[in-house]
């Protein structure tokens, strides 16, 4: 799956966490790292992904709880 977006475009970006329980992870107790294969292209500040450049970038998040991490699904970003 691609997600488009035209440069200059700011949309949310939520991210949660659960636990094999089903239980949410409360993100304040959380070390979060948002990847972005190509940054020239797109940005991730205060909750909003920002649409910096044409290109193509591949998004994901690195959540580490405690001792465990985990990590998202990769996401496409194709910014027109």
């Amino acid at each position: 799956m691609v997600n488009n977006l035209k440069v200059g475009q700011e949309i949310e970006f939520y991210t949660n966490a659960l636990m094999n329980t089903g239980e949410s992870v409360d993100l304040k107790d959380c070390e979060v790292d948002y990847k972005i294969s190509n940054p020239k292209t797109l940005s991730i500040k205060d909750g909003k992904m920002i649409a910096k450049k044409k290109g193509t970038s591949q998004v994901f998040v690195k959540v580490k709880y405690k001792n465990n991490v985990v990590m998202s699904n990769k996401v496409d970003i194709n910014v027109k």
